[in-house]
């Protein structure tokens, strides 16, 4: 569902708008997959420490990962946003982007940066869901968000032809949405999930652990993309149809690599629940049916 967004966004615009208008959206989208890369990368961090002291039933230390997971990412979305905004033009030269399509491929991801925030607040919530083994939940505020964003395309595009800008304005809508759905889900938990304002504060140690887990994998997420950032510049450089096209074939790529990754975030809690309750013969046993 996360990736139908930027699909979404390419369908509605190719339906409604010229080739220039998809190479800007095609481009913008690759440079905000690598937003959610890093920012996901670094949330299964919290994933783990949640899963670890769920299963060494320490409810304390899973409020600690809560206020300290939440803080941090709303501080790191602050900085991010900044960083971002300031080199949004030197990043879309870099990537060769067309001259035709070059305005508004700034002015879609200048708009989605505006949303780097609830990004980062629906991630860590959703992270630290699936640490405590629900990941339907995070399912269904997607699902909720999804539906939004395809709403909101085809009002703005299609009723108010807004064309790129309107797509970008959806798709930050909608993760705000997602982002409100999550944490009024989290304060009327009654489990050691509750979230509440008295638990926003940064715990070192956890912070520690949280960056020390969240950093590679992260890093590993950015790799991937930016081969595919530099594959970008390449096809950008032969004009606006071959962008345009690439960028079209490239959302099967994100669809394709799902189940993969899918299985990988699964075993992640998995292992980090029967790790934390000492249960080693169950996390190999897990690692075996997950690589099968």
């Amino acid at each position: 569902l996360q990736a139908l967004y930027g699909a979404a966004d390419l369908m509605i615009i190719g339906a409604y708008c010229p080739a220039e208008s998809i190479a800007a959206v095609s481009t913008g989208t690759q440079v905000t997959q690598i937003i959610t890369s890093v920012i996901s990368g670094l949330t299964l961090g919290a994933t783990i420490l949640v899963a670890k002291y769920a299963g060494r039933q320490q409810p304390d230390k899973i409020e600690k990962t809560i206020g300290t997971t939440i803080t941090f990412f709303a501080l790191f979305s602050i900085i991010l946003s900044l960083i971002l905004a300031f080199s949004t033009g030197m990043i879309l030269q870099l990537l060769q982007v067309p001259q035709a399509s070059m305005a508004q491929a700034y002015q879609y991801v200048f708009i989605c940066i505006t949303g780097i925030f609830f990004i980062c607040e629906y991630n860590a919530f959703s992270a630290l869901l699936r640490g405590y083994g629900d990941s339907i939940s995070p399912l269904l505020f997607v699902a909720a968000a999804c539906v939004c964003n395809i709403a909101g395309d085809l009002f703005t595009v299609g009723v108010l032809h807004m064309g790129v800008a309107g797509t970008a304005i959806s798709t930050v809508a909608s993760q705000g949405i997602s982002m409100l759905i999550a944490i009024w889900y989290m304060r009327r938990q009654g489990s050691a999930l509750h979230f509440s304002r008295r638990c926003l504060k940064l715990d070192t140690a956890v912070l520690k652990e949280l960056i020390a887990i969240g950093i590679p994998v992260s890093f590993q997420e950015c790799m991937v993309r930016l081969s595919f950032l530099y594959l970008t510049s390449v096809t950008n450089a032969l004009g606006v149809a071959a962008s345009s096209a690439v960028g079209i074939a490239g959302k099967y790529d994100v669809f394709a690599m799902l189940p993969a990754t899918s299985a990988a975030s699964a075993l992640a809690s998995i292992v980090a629940q029967n790790y934390g309750a000492r249960k080693y013969d169950r996390m190999n046993r897990a690692l075996w049916i997950a690589i099968l």
